[in-house]
């Protein structure tokens, strides 16, 4: 399987790819010098009027500038994996390697879902999981499958650390709480709060002294004392 892999990606060179990566800035830039061609040909000072009003448009519209912002970096983030990837081989039997389909800012880093080609599956991506992470200077790579379709994977890339020295609790200026709904639990390990649903469950605490058992109690014995439908008994 390893020749397969090797002797299809010399089928696809590395240009491809850079390719397929930077598609949309391609056809932005065409776009544009055909527009700038375009009204030079219907008047000498038409490039310049395209580029002022380009410039006014930008200016104004604050929210433009900062979508098209976004949008480059979700792509330049996706260019980093996909570069990523490529130079460590992770490639399925036709040469191809996985494809981002989309991609999301954490509090810690980036969350992106993959496509994986085929003859490649979730256990072997997460073996190179290692190298992968190495490749993009990140500090961690959690790689989990998607539940309703097995060539799907969640990648969550974390470069901060997600567990903050300090950590408030969201009851400190709670009024009123409902234990029929979840209740904030805490911080994973992707930045994401974590939230437990209390009804029908029983609750196991477990964990080195000096690991948090008690402020995890704390939190929960205060979610349901503001809720004014519960009734304590605290032995």
């Amino acid at each position: 399987m390893p020749r397969q892999a090797t002797y299809a990606s010399e089928r696809h060179p590395w240009i491809a790819v850079a390719i397929q990566g930077w598609a949309q800035e391609m056809g932005i830039t065409i776009l544009v010098l055909g527009v700038l061609a375009a009204s030079q040909s219907v008047i000498s000072w038409g490039p310049i009027f395209v580029v002022v009003s380009a410039g006014i448009v930008l200016w104004r519209r604050p929210d433009f500038r900062a979508r098209v912002g976004r949008n480059q970096r979700r792509r330049r983030a996706t260019r980093r994996l996909h570069g990523a990837l490529w130079h460590c081989g992770v490639v399925g039997r036709d040469g191809r390697i996985p494809l981002v389909k989309r991609m999301a800012l954490t509090p810690v880093g980036r969350r992106y879902l993959v496509l994986l080609p085929m003859g490649l599956h979730a256990e072997a991506f997460e073996a190179r999981s290692p190298e992968i992470c190495a490749a993009l200077g990140a500090r961690q790579l959690k790689v989990k499958v998607v539940p309703e379709n097995a060539r799907y994977l969640e990648l969550v890339e974390i470069r901060r650390n997600p567990f903050p020295r300090v950590v408030g609790s969201s009851l400190v200026n709670a009024t009123s709480t409902d234990l029929w709904l979840p209740v904030h639990f805490g911080v994973g390990e992707d930045g994401r709060a974590v939230s437990l649903g209390l009804p029908e469950h029983n609750l196991l605490l477990g964990g080195e002294p000096g690991s948090g058992k008690s402020v995890v109690l704390s939190n929960l014995v205060a979610a349901a004392a503001l809720d004014p439908r519960v009734s304590l008994t605290l032995l």
